[in-house]
């Protein structure tokens, strides 16, 4: 069936296609942000586009990344044990993209929960 579509060894690429171009719409939504004055959520999109730009990778690089951050987020939400012991810890499981931007630059200043994926 593929044969007949053309695309060839093209086919394969069409994630790494899609994730370069969240990469790259992230970062611009990140300078925007910055322009604006909002630092923390242009953390927040800078996070989203280091995730896209390894999801990006080909040779199973991205394919990997992709299933790590799926199988990471199957807990999100849920609460925390930590929390119990910790107050300061977050309450529920947070996303792969959430700690990955805790991780670059830390807990948000303003107190809001750091943006989920969309």
């Amino acid at each position: 069936m593929w044969e007949s579509l053309n695309v060839g060894g093209a086919l394969p690429f069409i994630g790494t296609i899609i994730n370069g171009a969240k990469a790259v719409t992230h970062a611009g939504m990140a300078g925007i942000d910055a322009i604006a004055g909002d630092s923390e959520n242009a953390k927040d999109h800078l996070s989203m586009a280091a995730m896209d730009t390894v999801k990006a990778i080909p040779f199973g690089v991205g394919t990997a990344a992709t299933v790590s951050e799926l199988l990471y987020d199957t807990h999100a939400g849920r609460p925390t044990e930590e929390h119990l012991f910790d107050p300061s810890a977050p309450a529920r499981q947070q996303t792969a993209q959430q700690d990955i931007r805790e991780w670059m630059f830390g807990r948000r200043a303003d107190g809001r929960e750091t943006q989920g994926l969309w």
